[in-house]
């Protein structure tokens, strides 16, 4: 794009918005990539929301505590005129408040700097390419009339596409190792390829902290998480500190603690007895088993054994990652995740389902072999032969199969004849030559054979002469 952004300029500390101008034309011209990456200027923006607030909670709270003071002070003097000792012992207070607070903002000015930083840059990476000009200028360069000139810009605009979407693939994974827990493999790799402003390292690395604190079967952490986020897990209707207050509440009646726990649940349990009633009725039914040996540990038809169950902790773990990806504006599944499966669907055909049903036969076939039995087929449907399935395309393959296979089919109302040999769809400009055996490549491939053709498929050699050209309609 001709435009530069010039989003938010931070020397000197302060910021200046992009232009409407600017705005519009990065929504407009790359709406296909823009549209996938909302949680790319999402995710800091409600890093730097959250900022704001706590900043003005906490220039309020001082600026309260100050006009307390003088309040008392003013009272005092008319009852009885402060001295000028005392009227400059006031005044030294007033300026040390002033003070602390001053370097409190001052701190955080400097955080939301960086976030301001962040998003400047996701803005220009947004910008640096504009995905419907090079096609313009492919479609146009491949005329006759096509100049030197074109011909130049096309390829620099192909290869500024190519490294655009290099970089959003670095993206994916690094995000997709932050979300497996690789957190150092993906600091590395952000830094080796310089899209440190580009992923949300801050957010992860804070997710980690909560989540190896529940894995040691403690709450602090994701508490302490709930707290500075108590009004966005409000506005989401989420349940996660009732969760976690209740889980507290669990470990005191596990310790025979019945006097503190009975005064937890009055404090942080008894609010929630309007919606969460059934549940609450069923942990405090826990304190009848608390000092008494009714209740063991180690008995499964317990109907209280899941309450003091290792796996709550887990199930806590995958309530606050759902939460966190939420508050932050994050997709549930990873964004590689979700990429792979829509190119899987753009590709699924009919015939690719043939792919994951042969999977599930392998799978059964080992499962028969080991208890000895024969290899029967599946639901009564007929064994692909490996030489059926496309090795070209993704979805037939082993690995991506499995992913594949709850995925709709792609909507074409046009089929396409790709050749299995060169990948490449044949048409009129490539018609597709017919084997004697009965398969079919495109003239591209035959030509490239020579004159004695080799079927790839079968092993069968035939002439040229041999070969029939057929007709797409």
């Amino acid at each position: 794009m001709s435009s530069t952004i010039s989003a938010m300029d931070v020397s000197g500390g302060g910021a200046t918005n992009t232009s409407k101008r600017d705005i519009s034309q990065l929504s407009t011209s790359t709406a296909p990539y823009f549209c996938l990456e909302r949680s790319l200027l999402q995710t800091p923006q409600q890093r730097l929301s959250k900022n704001f607030r706590n900043t003005q909670k906490l220039a309020e709270k001082h600026l309260q505590t100050i006009v307390r003071q003088s309040d008392k002070h003013l009272q005092q003097h008319r009852k009885r005129p402060l001295s000028r000792a005392q009227c400059v012992k006031a005044l030294q207070q007033y300026s040390s408040s002033l003070s602390k607070l001053a370097s409190k903002l001052s701190s955080l000015q400097e955080h939301d700097i960086g976030i301001i930083d962040e998003i400047h840059s996701r803005l220009i990476h947004l910008d640096e390419v504009d995905p419907a000009n090079p096609n313009a200028l492919l479609s146009s360069a491949s005329t006759s009339t096509a100049t030197s000139s074109e011909l130049s810009s096309t390829a620099d605009n192909s290869l500024s596409l190519q490294r655009w979407e290099e970089i959003r693939l670095q993206r994916l994974l690094v995000e997709y190792m932050y979300r497996d827990g690789c957190h150092r493999s993906a600091a590395l790799l952000a830094k080796e390829v310089n899209i440190e402003n580009l992923v949300d390292s801050t957010v992860y690395a804070h997710a980690r902290t909560v989540i190896s604190a529940l894995e040691q079967h403690s709450c602090s952490s994701a508490l302490h998480w709930c707290a500075a986020h108590r009004s966005n897990l409000r506005k989401l209707e989420n349940d996660l500190e009732f969760e976690l207050r209740s889980q507290e509440y669990i470990e005191l009646v596990r310790k025979n603690s019945v006097a503190e726990a009975i005064a937890y649940a009055r404090q942080h349990l008894s609010p929630h007895s309007a919606s969460r009633l059934s549940s609450l009725v069923r942990l405090f039914g826990l304190l009848a088993f608390a000092r008494s040996n009714a209740l063991s540990h180690s008995d499964p038809s317990h109907p209280y054994q899941d309450l003091f169950s290792d796996e709550r902790y887990i199930r806590l773990i995958s309530l606050f990652q759902i939460a966190n990806y939420r508050v932050h504006g994050l997709a549930l599944d990873p964004q590689l995740s979700i990429f792979v499966r829509a190119g899987l669907s753009a590709l699924k055909t009919p015939d690719c389902a043939s792919g994951t049903t042969h999977n599930k036969r392998q799978q059964q076939k080992r499962e028969d072999d080991e208890e000895g039995r024969g290899g029967g087929s599946v639901r009564g449907e007929e064994e692909p032969s490996e030489r059926s399935l496309n090795q070209n395309c993704p979805v037939c393959s082993k690995q991506l199969g499995l992913v594949a296979e709850d995925l709709p089919l792609a909507f074409k109302q046009n089929s396409s004849l790709v050749c299995r040999i060169t990948g490449r769809i044949m048409d009129v400009h490539n018609p597709p030559l017919v084997l004697p055996n009965g398969n079919a490549y495109s003239t591209e491939a035959i030509d490239a054979m020579g004159s004695v053709i080799v079927c790839p498929r079968t092993g069968d050699t035939f002439e040229r002469s041999a070969l029939t050209k057929a007709y797409i309609t």
